[in-house]
């Protein structure tokens, strides 16, 4: 009986990851040798080092070794004979190396696939747009009867992870809030979307009476103590809401009026403005700045909770945990999650998601907009498509989740927007169903 074949990738670095990654998912191989240019290695945070990251902790942990260039755009010649080495490197080694001719310029293909064919290696090139992998150069008969089984792309793709994506195309996220507990109060708005309009206008009035002159919306509070006093504040809500937000223990009815709880995030804010640092006068010490920076990043954390749940009660977010539920319920989805923050590779907050998931192994991302500023819809297309592929990649799938009374005209127009910018489109009245969810379509 023959022993098991230990495969090996040789492979280019790219600035498309994916393309790199997916043949290790396929392959696993015991070993990946990456031939890097030289921009390549100046292209943190897509540098050469993003495909292992991205890999680690995944269940694939093959051995990496890269060939690193100088020559900023290294010629065929010099990827050939840098291939040409390491496939005699492998071989004596005891490893079957497979060649992925896919990354870099088209000279560096050039000179990966004339180095396969001269070693008689087998060359796999990754088609991503049409979801497939290509065998450009066969090799041996043996060889290439063991590795056809073994490139099915749809199984590479099941290998894929929202972290491993996201990594390999720059960022990490963050921990994901829970849209379930969230979902009765979101649908209670839905279900008193008129009312709840005009008590969220009213809400609205309130905060830009207690904001600073000039400030921009949202008018949240600039300081602990601008937070701390959203508690003094009634507000009115529709009957229904007011029950479910009152059951999520952070909001209370007084008999008249309904507002903050004050068992809710308030302690934790007090004791906070008791820690406040003293002023400091002139130019601070670095200890002083850093008693200062360690002060405010834990006001931000604190007071970012009170605004993401304002937001639900009073914006837009109980459409995003309404579309994260209804995404969950659709053919082949998984790994539904709400609000989830990302970080660049330095662990500096970027942006955040409003709805992420996995479809086959793509990355689904929705943006949800209420579109009470219809006329910028068709802009928010471009705005999700654009963030989709780039968390992504060009295998994403982007959606625009938008609130209910669109008018036809709007309709019509987001609509057409929406097939130009290859993303889908999902009213509210949509989400109850089950088959809204249907890429390519």
């Amino acid at each position: 009986m023959k022993p098991p074949i230990r495969w090996s990738l040789i492979q280019m670095s790219s600035d498309q990851t994916m393309q790199n990654i997916l043949p290790v998912l396929a392959l696993s191989p015991d070993r990946v040798i990456q031939i890097v240019s030289g921009r390549i290695q100046k292209s943190a945070p897509k540098g050469p080092d993003a495909v292992q990251s991205a890999l680690a902790g995944s269940g694939f942990n093959p051995e990496f070794g890269d060939v690193r260039m100088s020559p900023h755009h290294p010629t065929h010649t010099d990827v050939f004979q840098a291939i040409h080495q390491a496939v005699e490197e492998e071989r004596a080694a005891g490893r079957t190396p497979v060649i992925n001719v896919t990354g870099g310029s088209k000279l560096m293909s050039i000179g990966a696939f004339a180095a396969a064919a001269k070693t008689e290696s087998p060359a796999v090139y990754v088609d991503t747009p049409q979801m497939r992998f290509v065998l450009a150069y066969d090799g041996p008969p043996e060889i290439h009867s063991a590795l056809g089984p073994l490139m099915d792309f749809n199984a590479a793709m099941r290998g894929l992870t929202l972290e491993l994506i996201a990594i390999a195309h720059g960022a990490r996220l963050g921990h994901a809030e829970d849209w379930q507990v969230m979902l009765p109060l979101s649908e209670s708005i839905r279900d008193s979307f008129d009312g709840w309009q005009q008590c969220a206008k009213d809400f609205d009035r309130l905060l830009r009476a207690q904001a600073s002159p000039g400030k921009r919306f949202p008018p949240y509070p600039e300081d602990v103590e601008g937070w701390m006093r959203l508690w003094t504040l009634p507000f009115s809500l529709p009957s229904l809401v007011g029950t479910e937000a009152v059951r999520t223990g952070h909001v209370i009815h007084d008999g008249s009026h309904f507002r903050l709880s004050p068992g809710w995030m308030l302690p934790q804010l007090t004791e906070l403005l008791a820690r406040k640092p003293a002023p400091v006068r002139g130019k601070p010490t670095p200890e002083q700045r850093l008693i200062w920076d360690a002060f405010e990043k834990e006001a931000n954390l604190l007071t970012l909770r009170v605004q993401a749940f304002l937001n639900l009660l009073f914006g837009g977010s109980w459409l995003e945990v309404l579309t994260a539920e209804s995404l969950k319920r659709q053919s082949d989805i998984l790994d539904v999650r709400w609000s989830v923050p990302e970080f660049n590779i330095k662990g500096n907050p970027a942006t955040e998601h409003d709805v992420l998931a996995l479809w086959h192994g793509r990355l689904v991302r929705v943006s949800c907009k209420l579109g009470g500023a219809g006329d910028k819809l068709p802009a928010a297309c471009s705005e999700a498509a654009h963030a989709a592929r780039r968390l992504g990649g060009i295998l994403s799938i982007g959606v625009l989740g938008v609130g209910p009374g669109l008018s036809y005209k709007r309709r019509q127009s987001l609509l057409e927007r929406a097939q130009r910018d290859r993303i889908l489109v999902v009213e509210a009245v949509d989400l109850p169903r089950n088959d809204w969810f249907r890429p390519g379509l």
